[in-house]
């Protein structure tokens, strides 16, 4: 997603008036440009001030354990909401939800925050959630991430193969033109511009007759496993979904979560 795309849902989601971005500057440059009060570091070591809000993303775990506990403790005493992006070789999401969930935050749900990184969680200072409902959390998390990258992947490989195939009918029409010594205002000739200007959402039509050209049977056949895949992982995401509200808002949870977590603290939880 684009990073305009991605400050817009920021601030209609959150509305934060006072904003820290930790791994780049990107997003910051882009608030301030929107009159935010926007800044950045690129370490978590380099954490200090309050924040409204926390943007974290990159090599959030690039430091030895004995430093990254403090350069924790700084992040999650400089704000109570935090918008922490995780990268395919980072340490699990669970890992990351219990190391906030020592420093008194715990993730907010329904919120999805895969439009900051695939793998992104948004945190807010409060009460400590149930071990089983932090599991499913992350597993929905890692699904959501999962999803994103499926998507991206298929449309990736959709375009590449149908703008193969729309050159290839092209360099076809071409070719038959100049043999049979046609001007570029034929039939045609204009079938072959009108090729070229073809739109991504037009070349999806021609995907069916794609897969019957012996030289796009390939990626055809890459592009179905690809959709198999992301069928099986969103409806494995709907799964995850549906356990996970149906134990946050079971009665036994809501009980003991009353009283801002009176009877979890008295479990030992």
């Amino acid at each position: 997603m684009e990073t305009a795309a991605i400050v817009d849902q920021l601030l209609r989601a959150l509305q934060p008036k006072r904003i820290l971005e930790v791994g780049g500057d990107a997003m910051a440059a882009e608030l301030r440009q929107r009159g935010k009060e926007a800044s950045s570091v690129q370490s978590l070591a380099e954490v200090d001030g309050a924040y409204d809000l926390i943007l974290c993303h990159g090599p959030v775990d690039e430091l030895p354990p004995g430093q990254l506990a403090g350069a924790l403790d700084r992040l999650s005493g400089a704000s109570d909401t935090v918008l922490f992006g995780m990268g395919p070789g980072s340490q699990p999401v669970v890992y990351w939800l219990r190391e906030f969930e020592k420093r008194g935050f715990a993730p907010v749900y329904p919120f999805d925050a895969s439009f900051f990184t695939p793998l992104a969680i948004l945190l807010r200072r409060g009460e400590a959630q149930d071990a089983g409902s932090l599991e499913l959390f992350a597993e929905l998390t890692r699904l959501r991430g999962e999803v994103v990258r499926l998507r991206e992947a298929h449309e990736s490989l959709l375009l590449e193969a149908l703008h193969s195939g729309q050159d290839r009918l092209h360099e076809g029409l071409q070719s038959v033109s100049r043999a049979l010594g046609l001007p570029a205002d034929t039939a045609l000739g204009k079938s072959a511009t009108a090729l070229e200007n073809s739109s991504a959402t037009e070349l999806a039509a021609r995907l069916e007759r794609l897969e019957r050209q012996p030289a796009g049977a390939v990626d055809a056949i890459l592009i179905r496993r690809l959709e198999n895949r992301l069928s099986g992982a969103e409806k494995r995401l709907d799964e995850v979904h549906r356990d996970l509200t149906g134990m946050l808002n079971s009665r036994i949870w809501r009980t003991l979560m009353s009283g801002g977590g009176f009877v979890l603290r008295i479990l030992g939880r």
